[in-house]
């Protein structure tokens, strides 16, 4: 509550990524709904520097299934551009990997391989 995240609903699974490129680690909650329900979107929380986080608009991984359970997310950059990607896996659905667009700012990052 102290760093602003008022979410309500079922939440299954959280991962961290700096997903707009400020150098401050933002989360991605994957909502999870019953088999019933139509999909809710997953909520992408951006880290506004204060201690604080502030609900992202559209961010493009909502889901294009009605129905579809919300079951995990693992932020990486898998083609090693410096940008967060996302792979979204429900339980009833396929796989999709979504690619981090946003424009570089001037922003600096350091590519490891390990």
């Amino acid at each position: 509550q102290r760093a602003g995240i008022r979410l309500e609903g079922r939440h299954y699974h959280v991962t961290a990524g700096d997903f707009n490129l400020d150098g401050h680690m933002d989360l991605y909650v994957v909502v999870q709904t019953a088999f019933n329900e139509p999909r809710k979107n997953d909520i992408m929380l951006l880290n506004q520097k204060n201690g604080k986080f502030k609900v992202a608009g559209k961010h493009g991984t909502e889901s294009p299934f009605k129905f579809e359970d919300g079951n995990t997310a693992i932020a990486l950059d898998y083609n090693e551009d410096g940008r967060m990607d996302m792979l979204v896996g429900p339980r009833n659905a396929t796989w999709r990997l979504y690619e981090n667009q946003t424009p570089y700012f001037g922003n600096d990052f350091v590519i490891v391989l390990v």
